[in-house]
């Protein structure tokens, strides 16, 4: 389901992801244009796009890329409140897929979706109730340490 996304959350999550991309050694990334350049560029090109995997892959051709990494972004809402009392909490939710160019196979896929909630609510997040010292975080914050558990994630070669 898709929720309301903040207008600057694409661009955030798009240096902050390529950021942690080049911290790895065996990823060297080339970078796209926006999405919808590359959209109508293939939409007005003689070439008939029919589906997504088509797109992405054919993105990646273009690029000379060997594999892609696409990102969804499905929710993007930050907290209502303060550090120590809010409103409503902040809420995250995206994806990553990383797709092989020339065998169009989806090679992983990590998922994330997060709203903070109160330690009385879920005793299960005490570990992140320490590391945020009782803190409520912002999306960004929350959208931030989601896109560094992805990466670290990643296959390496």
């Amino acid at each position: 389901m898709l929720g309301f996304v903040d207008a600057s959350a694409d661009d955030l999550m798009t240096e902050n992801l390529l950021s942690l991309i080049m911290t790895l050694e065996y990823y060297h990334p080339v970078l796209a244009d926006s999405a919808s350049g590359l959209i109508a560029e293939h939409l007005s090109g003689q070439e008939r796009i029919s589906s997504e995997m088509e797109f992405l892959t054919a993105v990646g051709r273009d690029h000379g890329a060997d594999i892609i990494l696409a990102g969804y972004l499905y929710r993007f809402k930050d907290r209502i409140g303060s550090d120590y009392a809010v409103e409503a909490p902040a809420s995250v939710a995206f994806s990553l897929v990383l797709i092989d160019v020339n065998t169009k196979h989806l090679l992983w896929a990590r998922h994330f979706n997060k709203t903070q909630k109160a330690l009385s609510e879920n005793l299960f997040e005490l570990s992140d109730f320490i590391k945020r010292k009782g803190r409520w975080v912002t999306a960004r914050q929350m959208a931030l340490a989601g896109l560094e558990e992805m990466v670290l994630a990643l296959p390496g070669p």
